[in-house]
């Protein structure tokens, strides 16, 4: 039974009572629907300036949780990318509380909800902006190392100044192949640190 909103899509599994449990092929529908469901609300709330891609719906964010419907606990996992939403996404967190907290939970004692972060749909705007040497193409490419994460306007803030101050000038010759990248991911985490972002 899936239920959405302009940003949650939940879903509450209910076994007819002449059926025999099933809980893999539950479990199996319900990431589907979960899938599929935040896919169209992620394309809803596109509001950037450039053609929307699968990669950009992809690498949108949200949180999956799920609730307890005999004492309304609940447990969730933030930042999940749209792409890694399956049904191992389900089972971990399934697992970690069955395991820590809750040995009688079923999957269908729970109530399944994944929330769709908009802003992670605007992160990256300033792609849809002129291709200037293919300036915006590079930006799009580097975003995180390490787990670290930089602002689009500081990639192409970073990018804006290796074209134009004489130190980066070599940078600047090679800033369309890919092991320039790091270089420009680090001008940009330190101009984030000075400004305190």
């Amino acid at each position: 039974m899936p239920e959405a909103n302009p940003t949650t899509i939940r879903v509450q599994p209910i076994l007819p009572a002449d059926q025999m449990p099933d809980e893999h092929s539950t479990f199996e529908t319900i990431a589907s629907i979960l899938r599929v469901n935040a896919f169209q609300i992620a394309r809803s709330l596109y509001r950037g300036n450039q053609i929307l891609t699968r990669n950009v719906i992809q690498n949108a964010t949200g949180w999956l949780q799920m609730r307890n419907i005999n004492n309304n606990s609940h447990a969730h996992v933030e930042n999940i990318r749209l792409g890694d939403l399956d049904i191992f996404a389900l089972y971990d967190l399934f697992e970690r509380v069955h395991a820590e907290s809750n040995p009688d939970l079923t999957v269908y004692s729970v109530i399944w909800e994944f929330w769709v972060n908009p802003q992670s749909l605007q992160f990256g705007a300033a792609r849809g902006g002129p291709d200037m040497e293919f300036t915006c193409r590079v930006a799009n490419k580097i975003y995180e190392y390490d787990m670290i994460r930089a602002g689009c306007a500081a990639v192409v803030t970073a990018l804006f100044l290796i074209k134009r101050l004489p130190e980066h000038a070599n940078l600047n010759h090679h800033i369309k192949r890919p092991t320039s990248h790091r270089k420009i991911f680090d001008i940009a985490i330190a101009l984030e640190d000075k400004l305190g972002i």
